[in-house]
């Protein structure tokens, strides 16, 4: 991008982002942040931004389906991924939720961690980076925000909304632009960007990315109103020691919930999954038993309270600082050793094998500041996925492998032990630190699921 289309680029977003603009921590007046967000929608909404004018982003990402496919919902194994604007192309990969992810931060690497976080898509390409090498190649040159990055992905993807699936001359800029500034929502874009809205077309497209953003981060898509949410409330506003009792190793121990346990939110049972979820495992962790074991889940779905700051490395259309409830993510890369789809070859053809996050060695060179020297450490690792709204979200995994939430419960318990499970995709980077050996019984499985179901807003 040219150097004075970015500036106009950053003139529109400080003025005009929902929530912090830039890293000012100035915020929009009310008002102006629902016109963002009412044109958000509008262009979320519209079908005519697609090959065929018969796919709009909220058609793999509907309400009904907790912000993702509600045809992979209803069909889970018939259908593990999404079919796009042009009958019978099918991508390779599952449509995650909408909602929630505008919480994940730009894609970064923690040094003291030594692992990558944030960034959107399953593969992190959407990185909200400002270094032009590390856009995901999503047109118009970066946002600053990894969810108006991964907006602009499925315009021209030939298998998703496939605007430039016919070699018309135009690129998907500039289709996208001409069908916004075509539409009977014109008028709002002009209005919140202002006169001459369209008349740079890189900016036009990085603007309607913007808008998509904050409708996504809006209060009509992360709504916080789930079971779990009242639970949390009644529970004083933290349940992150909730059924543990922390050893002086720092060990986890389950202990279940309190002696007369009351609580007009949840069930005996489900608050009994959350104490499982909050707690260790003897048999994973190599330790002779002391007790019932734990799943060991808190572990990367993080059921503490999520805060927000204002700094300097937060998306510039990010979520208002403060604290929130639970994301139950971490927001980093994992192999789970999830295997192979065979369904997908079906529907989309002979795949190569997904290598994820290590599949994309320009944005972990551009996070790490140099040539990242481990780029096959990283080989078969996916975001870690925001279990809120999961019961909606079926089928699980980047592929689609589990088509309940059982599944991919009974899998993360007994991978490592139960020989009918099919091999790992990519068997180098399997985590078997955390999952594949739990030890819990069927029960503790059960009351599990019955905790993730309260997820659901």
């Amino acid at each position: 991008m040219k150097k004075k289309n970015l500036i106009l680029l950053f003139v529109a977003v400080f003025f005009l982002t929902a929530g912090p603009a830039l890293a000012k921590g100035q915020f929009l007046v009310k008002k102006q942040k629902k016109q963002l967000v009412n044109l958000g929608k509008a262009i979320f909404n519209d079908v005519n931004l697609s090959f065929n004018q018969n796919q709009s982003c909220k058609t793999c990402h509907h309400p009904s389906a907790g912000f993702a496919d509600p045809e992979n919902r209803v069909a889970p194994t018939v259908l593990p991924v999404s079919d796009g604007s042009i009958p019978e192309l099918f991508g390779g990969r599952n449509a995650p939720t909408a909602a929630y992810a505008g919480f994940s931060p730009i894609f970064h690497y923690d040094a003291g961690e030594g692992l990558f976080v944030g960034g959107l898509f399953w593969d992190g390409r959407a990185t909200g980076r400002m270094d032009v090498t590390a856009t995901g190649d999503l047109g118009a040159g970066p946002t600053g925000d990894p969810l108006a990055d991964q907006a602009k992905g499925p315009f021209g993807n030939p298998v998703e909304m496939a605007l430039t699936f016919e070699n018309t001359g135009f690129t998907t800029e500039e289709e996208v632009v001409a069908i916004i500034q075509a539409s009977n929502y014109a008028r709002k874009f002009e209005k919140v960007f202002g006169p001459g809205a369209f008349d740079d077309i890189a900016v036009a497209y990085n603007n309607a990315s913007i808008a998509i953003a904050a409708f996504e981060r809006s209060k009509r898509v992360n709504r916080f109103k789930s079971k779990f949410d009242k639970f949390i409330r009644e529970q004083g506003g933290d349940v992150s020691d909730f059924g543990v009792e922390v050893q002086p190793d720092g060990f986890r121990k389950y202990v279940g919930p309190p002696a007369r346990f009351k609580s007009k939110a949840f069930s005996y049972d489900e608050a009994d999954g959350l104490a499982i979820f909050n707690s260790d495992s003897y048999t994973q962790m190599g330790m002779t038993p002391d007790g019932q074991n734990g799943g060991m889940c808190y572990l990367c779905h993080l059921t503490t309270n999520h805060e927000v700051v204002d700094d300097d490395n937060r998306p510039i259309n990010g979520p208002a600082p403060g604290i929130y409830h639970p994301i139950l993510t971490d927001f980093t890369y994992d192999n789970l050793g999830i295997p192979v789809n065979p369904r997908i070859a079906v529907l989309a053809g002979p795949q190569d094998t997904d290598l994820g996050l290590g599949g994309q060695p320009t944005q972990l060179d551009a996070a790490y500041g140099e040539a990242y020297p481990f780029v096959a450490d990283e080989e078969g690792k996916f975001k870690v996925s925001s279990l809120r709204n999961l019961s909606r979200t079926a089928p699980y995994g980047h592929n689609g492998f589990f088509a309940t939430i059982y599944d991919i419960v009974h899998f993360y318990n007994t991978r490592d032990v139960d020989p009918t499970w099919p091999g790992p995709e990519v068997p180098a980077t399997v985590n078997g630190d955390e999952l594949g050996n739990l030890g819990l019984t069927l029960a503790q499985e059960q009351k599990l699921v019955l905790f993730l179901e309260t997820l659901t807003d």
